[in-house]
């Protein structure tokens, strides 16, 4: 889901996160990651619950680890990441009205997130922080291999990705990952799952 609360759309807020933690005793622990991103703070707070939790800790990419979703991925001390899922980076953006003043306090805030997210991802890959920078600017969606490649991920996983179904449109993904996302929101519009369960033969065990 989208990284942080909204009234009308959910998200996955950093509050949710800490009560989860709380109430989580357990050496290894894993978190799955299917996510476009959204706010900036409530993703640094959940990096940093996860960082700081006691257990080892694996963060998955199912589908796609995007904006400061993929700052969360960082979090992780084994990164994974599914063939057919993507890492995004890029740039903090922001949506301001106000006077001049105003408009340059958020463009210092926005440099403040922007220098932060760089050092995670330094930090985690081992890459130059110009390199990293170059990246954001350009906006980069890097492929399974490409994120193992340049550490993002530190491994790949043989499970199927599943694509985000509530947004239709990507700006500036690759056209294999823009397909996919259209025929998963026509899907959600018909009220169609993308996983139909399977029927449970009796005598099962649960």
């Amino acid at each position: 889901d989208v990284i942080g609360r909204d009234p009308f759309f959910g998200g996955i807020s950093a509050e949710s996160v800490y009560a989860m933690l709380r109430s989580i005793e357990a050496t290894k622990l894993m978190v799955r990651i299917n996510s476009v991103g959204g706010a900036v703070t409530e993703g640094m707070a959940i990096y940093n619950l996860l960082k700081e939790h006691s257990a080892e800790v694996t963060c998955r990419v199912d589908g796609l680890a995007g904006s400061i979703a993929s700052v969360i991925l960082m979090a992780g001390d084994v990164r994974e990441i599914a063939p057919n899922a993507y890492v995004m980076i890029h740039n903090p953006y922001a949506f301001v009205e106000g006077e001049e003043e105003q408009i340059r306090a958020v463009a210092d805030l926005l440099s403040k997130n922007k220098q932060s997210m760089y050092a995670i991802y330094a930090a985690r890959t081992g890459l130059p922080t110009e390199e990293i920078a170059d990246m954001c600017n350009k906006t980069t969606y890097l492929s399974a291999e490409e994120a193992v490649r340049m550490q993002f991920c530190t491994r790949m996983t043989g499970s199927k990705a599943r694509m985000l179904a509530s947004f239709g449109e990507l700006k500036g993904a690759p056209d294999n990952l823009q397909s996919a996302l259209r025929a998963a929101a026509k899907a959600k519009a018909k009220g169609e799952d993308e996983e139909k369960p399977e029927a449970k033969a009796e005598g099962d065990d649960e």
